[in-house]
């Protein structure tokens, strides 16, 4: 009887082993999973910044860009506005020296 009953506890530590080893391998999965699938967040977001950051300099391309084309129109403008005042002027200074 007693050499049966060390045969089942020896089974027993034996289970026990087995049964340990199979939930450190499963923790070990896990763990693995988990820090794989963190990379893959880190890299999207990443990737997230690498987009803002374009799409950022886009915008401040096309600001820049509208803006200048702001300035040249008001500076067109302005140049007709001033020449025809001058021609306005000149017509004026033609028909009479500004008598009016």
């Amino acid at each position: 009887a007693l050499i049966n009953l060390n045969e089942k506890l020896y089974e027993s530590k034996q289970n026990h082993a087995k049964e340990l080893e199979r939930l450190k391998a499963d923790m070990e999965k896990e763990k693995a999973s988990s820090v794989a699938a963190m990379n893959k967040k880190l890299i999207d977001a990443e990737e997230n910044i690498k987009l803002l950051r374009r799409e950022i300099q886009e915008s401040k391309a096309k600001a820049v860009d509208a803006t200048k084309e702001a300035a040249e129109k008001a500076i067109a403008s302005t140049k007709t506005d001033h020449q025809n005042e001058i021609d306005r002027l000149k017509k004026k200074h033609e028909r009479g020296g500004g008598k009016g």
